[in-house]
């Protein structure tokens, strides 16, 4: 295993719930907080994405998408955009039809439920997606030269700030989960729900993610092509 994963499994998990009724949030919030997972609350679509540009994207986010007032589903459209955070969606079962729920969701738990229900599928789900190779904050810092503000979709790179497309930031998003790891294009692919025939605008994009973010694009030292196979994320966390 390498060092970066070594040091996320050392983390605290960080779950963003947003959830319109107050007395579910405490009960839920309440035993994931006993269980040591670090949370934090909105009730509304706007109050969410501005708790991500404050303190960055969390592990995961439970998300209530049957209150208008909540935008529920509008906050996963949004976020998905541009990463590929994890959601759990809370909705009844009989409007789980009429949107691209694969797309926005991946997982789902039925209106009404036992919280021990929601903390399994949070375990579950954290177990597939949780893990993170840096410290997940407002800004990441790779080494001297590089920084990540996800929540604003941009990098500081030798004191500039430069602005990153939302799919360009996903996919970041994506290869620094796997830090150190090579992310197969397929996956890749499949993560951003992109079709085969959909590759070149792939390769596109992370040729122009590594323009913004290399210091020598033709001599990448973040973003490796392993011919063939896929790409791998190639920083190391300053302490």
């Amino acid at each position: 295993m390498s060092p970066l994963k070594t040091c996320c499994l050392q983390q605290k998990y960080r779950i963003l719930v947003l959830e319109s009724e107050a007395l579910r949030v405490q009960s839920v919030s309440s035993k994931l907080n006993y269980l040591g997972y670090e949370i934090f609350t909105a009730n509304s679509h706007d109050e969410a994405l501005n708790l991500i540009q404050v303190h960055g994207l969390p592990h995961l986010a439970v998300v209530d998408l049957d209150s208008p007032e909540v935008q529920g589903y509008e906050f996963c459209v949004a976020i998905k955009k541009f990463s590929d955070l994890p959601v759990i969606s809370l909705m009844q079962k009989e409007v789980q039809t009429g949107h691209h729920f694969e797309h926005i969701s991946d997982d789902t738990v039925t209106k009404p439920f036992k919280p021990l229900e929601l903390i399994a599928r949070v375990q579950r789900v954290l177990q597939k997606f949780g893990h993170y190779a840096y410290p997940l904050t407002a800004h990441i810092v790779i080494d001297e030269n590089l920084s990540i503000d996800f929540g604003h979709q941009r990098i500081v790179k030798c004191g500039q700030s430069i602005p990153l497309s939302a799919l360009e930031t996903k996919v970041l998003h994506i290869l620094m989960r796997e830090a150190g790891d090579i992310v197969i294009a397929s996956c890749l692919l499949k993560r951003l729900h992109l079709s085969k025939r959909e590759e070149k605008r792939l390769n596109y994009t992370i040729k122009k993610l590594k323009e913004k973010l290399e210091l020598d694009p033709e001599n990448p030292e973040y973003i490796i092509e392993e011919q063939w196979i896929g790409y791998r994320f190639n920083g190391t966390e300053v302490a």
